[in-house]
Formats: C-alpha cells, sequence, structure tokens
C-alpha cells in the first residue's frame, strides 16, 4: 500500500488481524509481551478485533477507524475502488 507497490486488493481485514496477531506473538516471545495495540483507519478495525486474540493487551487504540464495516464498503463503492469477483461494483 502507499508506496509499498502494493495492491490494496491483496489486503483484507482478516489478514490485518493475522498480521497484527502474528507480531504481538513474536514480540512477547522475543522481547515482552505488548501491552498496547494501536492502529489507524482499517487498521484501527483490525486492531479491535485483534485485541481479543493477544490477552496482554491492557488498551486499544483504533485512530479514525470506519464506524462501521458497511461504511467502508460505501466509501469504496462511491470511488470505484472496490471490485467484486475481478469486476468493479
Amino acid at each position: 500500500l502507499g508506496a509499498s507497490e502494493g495492491s490494496f486488493i491483496d489486503h483484507t481485514l482478516t489478514g490485518r488481524i493475522s498480521d497484527i496477531v502474528s507480531a504481538a506473538q513474536a514480540l512477547s516471545k522475543n522481547f515482552g509481551a505488548p501491552r498496547l495495540l494501536a492502529g489507524h483507519s482499517m487498521s484501527g478495525m483490525a486492531v479491535l478485533s485483534a485485541v481479543h486474540h493477544v490477552p496482554t493487551v491492557e488498551i486499544a487504540v483504533a485512530i479514525g477507524a470506519p464506524a462501521t464495516p458497511q461504511s467502508t464498503i460505501e466509501k469504496f463503492r462511491r470511488t470505484g475502488d472496490m471490485t467484486e469477483n475481478g469486476n468493479s461494483v
């Protein structure tokens, strides 16, 4: 995403949640268990879901996260950035 040359369509909320949980597990193993998770926008939504899988977290912060999944879907439909089965919706 951004300057990473990745494709937005290849990044899912489930994937972000999994990445956050994996990162928390790596931190726990190598440095110390995280007590805070923070995310912005879609990653904020992921943090709110991932916190249930990281028992050491005491604080979860979501900055500028969509209020509902539906609001995110509507935004992508308005901008034409959403595809379903390879077709723009």
